[in-house]
């Protein structure tokens, strides 16, 4: 099995929207855990990447990307839209039943309280799911951007900026 496959059917939901988002996107961490259903165009397939979660002495800071080049919009398949409209639909009831002690971060990776998650909340995540499932090999969480890159490129794309490798 591959590693979507089997966070698909992992018991973390959690695992499976990260991985699918990291998978397709190639976000940073710290952009993902920035990122709000407010930057999804759900009508165009495509999401805009224009924030970056930042900790700094355990205060969290959104900033820009971490280049300039780090605002973009990134079209989507049409299987992470599909998790989005399902993780908006179920963000919308856990804010309904949350009353005013719920959190509205409005993140796609949110809490249960609706708080979003730091960039290390992520790794949390990340990490668990591979602790859960020994079978897979483990891949570093900024593989998934390596990996976006790959698809990519094999599916023939445009406009893809290539940067020296530095020995």
């Amino acid at each position: 099995k591959n590693i979507l496959a089997t966070a698909k059917e992992d018991i973390s939901n959690e695992a499976y929207l990260l991985l699918l988002f990291l998978f397709s996107t190639g976000c940073r961490r710290g952009e993902a855990a920035a990122i709000t259903f407010e930057r999804v165009d759900f009508e165009n397939s495509k999401i805009t990447i224009a924030e970056n979660k930042i900790v700094v002495d355990r205060q969290e800071y959104i900033k820009s990307p971490k280049t300039a080049s780090g605002r973009r919009e990134i079209f989507i398949p049409k299987i992470l839209l599909d998790e989005l409209k399902k993780a908006k639909r179920d963000y919308d009831v856990l804010k309904f039943k949350g009353g005013p002690e719920f959190v509205d971060s409005n993140c796609i990776f949110h809490k249960q309280d609706g708080s979003s998650y730091s960039p290390m909340g992520l790794s949390n995540i990340y990490w668990r799911f591979f602790k859960r499932h020994p079978e897979l090999k483990r891949l570093k969480m900024h593989a998934c951007r390596h990996t976006f890159c790959s698809i990519l490129l094999s599916n023939n794309a445009t406009n893809i900026k290539l940067l020296p490798v530095n020995s």
